[in-house]
């Protein structure tokens, strides 16, 4: 017969919270969840980077495009003027080779960065230098039919371009002549003189030019740095995640742990009171079957020091109790009137003003209202009065302040009433409530005047207490 709770002598701490709840060998659900985050920080951070690299490469590309459009403009310019002489103030006609000339005087000398390439087209051929080794499959031919050829070798996005050569229009773009090469940037603008019209146009490969400009150590660094910072990150993330399950699964080793010799204690506990029941029903009894005084002197103190483990065995039950829960938010004046309707009898009289207070503490918090109500009420002598009321400390945190009017401590007890065992009662009461507040960081001391009533102030962190409704003035 052991009448064990199961409910009452093993609570499971945190069973409710989702957050913590085990999920597979220590892995919990915020662990999840901060993956989660992390992962969308990561991608956040990765588009981040994308749009940087898009946004200083087209800067860095428009820049470009612009000197080469200033170049090419300026090789126009001298192109026509010098058509102009040679076609018209000299009458020549032999075009073919005047193209030679233009293409040996003005174009073969620009060099824009290592592998940057000018070129000259008139609408229907492509003008180059006769005594180079050029391809023959592009003699003679206009750049769409060049491009045409090419498209078999990667060729891409030259329809723009092209269009402006055969129209003789000017503009600014990219294309693909080699998939090795990469992007090649380009602007172009055309001259005419007389019935004659060629277009004449620079081309950078997009690395050289990103090179060029600093973009590309620009984005090679951001990315250096991300990458690091990710890294850094996982190293961090992951010790800290490997540590945590860890932990946790220490947590839950020790939790199977407590309730198994929760479970044994509250056996054991029962299983003793039930057969110091058994002993005191026997000293009893032999005490009313002896009538030798020393025997009943003996029986007696038998009985009180049954009486003392029993006290014992019962302060265990309370002790094992504390920190066992996780702490929740508690109105401190529904807490008092609980105790207030099984404790306070008519000759008391109790005041509250202590509207809205809540505070962040163990489940057993209520016990030590108990405790100080009936402190009053056993050692209180001639206390008519209890008076709770609160107020902010300097240092932002709550004093909850209990008051009555019997006949107070004595200075050199003022410490000892929170030590096990001192009073005349159990002593428990007052040692239990400074555990069970010290669980959550909150003191207890007794500041009264000897003479002029207890005063018990318990002071409570910052972030521990909230006051639902302002305090009435």
């Amino acid at each position: 017969m052991t009448g064990l709770s199961s409910s009452q002598d093993s609570p499971r701490p945190g069973k409710n919270d989702l957050l913590h709840r085990d999920i597979y060998r220590g892995i919990r659900v915020h662990h999840i969840l901060l993956l989660c985050v992390f992962l969308i920080l990561a991608g956040l951070g990765i588009f981040i980077i994308i749009s940087q690299t898009h946004a200083v490469t087209h800067t860095a590309i428009a820049s470009y495009q612009q000197t080469e459009l200033e170049i090419v403009r300026e090789a126009a310019r001298s192109i026509q003027e010098y058509v102009y002489v040679h076609t018209v103030v000299l009458g020549r006609t032999d075009i073919r080779t005047i193209e030679q000339e233009i293409f040996k005087k003005f174009i073969e000398p620009i060099h824009l960065l290592e592998n940057g390439d000018a070129w000259i087209y008139a609408p229907d051929h492509v003008v180059f230098d006769l005594s180079s080794d050029f391809p023959d499959e592009y003699r003679g031919k206009s750049m769409a039919q060049i491009f045409a050829i090419q498209k078999a070798f990667g060729a891409s996005h030259y329809e723009e371009m092209t269009a402006d050569v055969t129209n003789a229009r000017e503009g600014v773009g990219y294309y693909i002549w080699l998939p090795e090469k990469g992007e090649e940037i380009a602007a172009w603008t055309p001259v005419t003189v007389g019935e004659y019209t060629w277009t004449v146009g620079l081309s950078t490969p997009l690395p050289e030019i990103l090179d060029a400009t600093g973009a590309g150590t620009t984005i090679m660094t951001s990315w250096l740095v991300f990458f690091m910072g990710l890294l850094a990150a996982v190293i961090l993330f992951g010790a800290w995640l490997r540590a945590d399950i860890r932990r946790s699964r220490s947590e839950t080793a020790l939790r199977r742990s407590n309730e198994q010799l929760r479970l044994l204690s509250g056996i054991t506990r029962h299983d003793i009171l039930n057969q110091l029941m058994v002993l005191r029903g026997f000293l009893e009894l032999s005490g009313m079957e002896v009538d030798d005084e020393p025997v009943k002197g003996y029986i007696a103190k038998a009985l009180r020091a049954a009486s003392a483990i029993e006290r014992d065995i019962s302060f265990t039950k309370l002790y094992q109790d504390i920190g066992m829960q996780a702490p929740i938010w508690q109105n401190v004046r529904d807490l008092v009137e609980k105790q207030l309707q099984v404790l306070l009898p008519d000759t008391v009289r109790c005041t509250m003003d202590l509207d809205g207070i809540e505070i962040n503490a163990d489940p057993l918090f209520e016990k030590v209202m108990y405790a100080l109500i009936d402190n009053t009420l056993r050692h209180g002598e001639g206390a008519s009065e209890i008076r709770l009321s609160y107020r902010l400390t300097d240092a932002g945190d709550l004093l909850l302040c209990y008051e009555d009017n019997g006949a107070g401590i004595e200075s050199d007890n003022k410490e000892r009433i929170f030590s096990r065992g001192f009073g005349k009662h159990t002593g428990f009461g007052l040692f239990l409530s400074r555990e069970i507040l010290a669980i959550t960081g909150i003191t207890i001391r007794e500041t009264g005047t000897p003479g002029a009533g207890a005063r018990f102030g318990i002071t409570v962190p910052k972030r521990a207490f909230r006051v639902r409704t302002p305090k009435k003035q």
